[in-house]
C-alpha cells in the first residue's frame, strides 16, 4: 500500500512538472518564431497565409485571416525608427526566451530531484532485502 501511494504521488507531481516544461517549451518556440518573423519584416500569420496554386498567388480570404489571426499586412516602410523598434522587440523576445530556458532548466532539476527522492523512498520501504 505504501508503494502504491508513493508511486501515485510521484506520478502526480511529475505530471505537473512535465506540463510546466511543455508549456514553457511552447512559449520558447512561439517567441523564437515571432523573433525570426520580426527580423524578416513580416507580421505573424503573413507567411502562413500565402498560398500558391499553379504558380499564381491566391488572395487570402476573411476565413483564412480569422483562422490565422491575421490583423494587419506587411509594411514596406523601413525607416530607422521602425527598425529600431523591431530590434528592441527582438531583444525583448530573446530575453523572454532565455528566461523561459532557465525556468525549464530549474524544472528539469526539480524532476531529477523528485526521481531521486522516489528511488530513495522505494529503497527505504523495501528495506535491505
Amino acid at each position: 500500500a505504501a508503494l502504491i501511494t508513493l508511486e501515485r504521488d510521484f506520478l502526480s507531481e511529475g505530471a505537473e512538472l512535465l506540463d510546466d516544461v511543455a508549456m514553457l517549451s511552447r512559449e520558447i518556440t512561439n517567441a523564437a518564431v515571432l523573433d525570426e518573423m520580426e527580423e524578416m519584416g513580416v507580421d505573424p500569420g503573413i507567411i502562413d497565409a500565402e498560398v500558391i496554386v499553379k504558380g499564381g498567388d491566391v488572395d487570402v480570404t476573411d476565413a483564412q485571416k480569422d483562422f490565422f489571426n491575421i490583423t494587419s499586412s506587411v509594411s514596406t516602410n523601413h525607416d530607422s525608427e521602425k527598425d529600431g523598434k523591431k530590434k528592441k522587440a527582438g531583444a525583448g523576445l530573446q530575453t523572454d526566451i532565455m528566461k523561459a530556458v532557465k525556468e525549464v532548466e530549474a524544472i528539469n532539476t526539480q524532476i531529477t530531484l523528485l526521481e531521486l527522492d522516489f528511488i530513495q523512498d522505494i529503497v527505504e520501504i523495501l528495506g535491505p532485502n
